[in-house]
């Protein structure tokens, strides 16, 4: 399972996309905007509201959980095509 965060995760079609691709569940939390709440998190942790790393991983609370749908023939098929397209982009910097 990964955890995703910030602005993309609100986009469902691209949460289930990448659950699919990775062929792993992906979670969304309730709060999206984890970088922010992680430098609070910190500066908690420095005035001494938060002593131990599990008061703050208790905190971290699902909204959704995408799980693969694709199937092994379609995930294959997409990633050979996504490899195509990177080899084909390769090369067009200038010396």
């Amino acid at each position: 399972m990964i955890r995703a965060d910030g602005g993309m995760s609100g986009n469902s079609f691209f949460m289930q996309f990448q659950a699919d691709i990775l062929d792993i569940a992906v979670d969304v939390p309730v709060i999206r905007e984890t970088t922010a709440l992680g430098a609070a998190y910190m500066a908690a942790v420095g005035l001494g509201t938060f002593t131990r790393r599990e008061e703050i991983e208790k905190r971290w609370k699902r909204y959704r959980r995408y799980e693969p749908q694709m199937s092994r023939q379609n995930r294959e098929a997409l990633l050979g095509r996504w490899k195509q397209a990177v080899d084909r982009a390769k090369g067009w910097e200038r010396s």
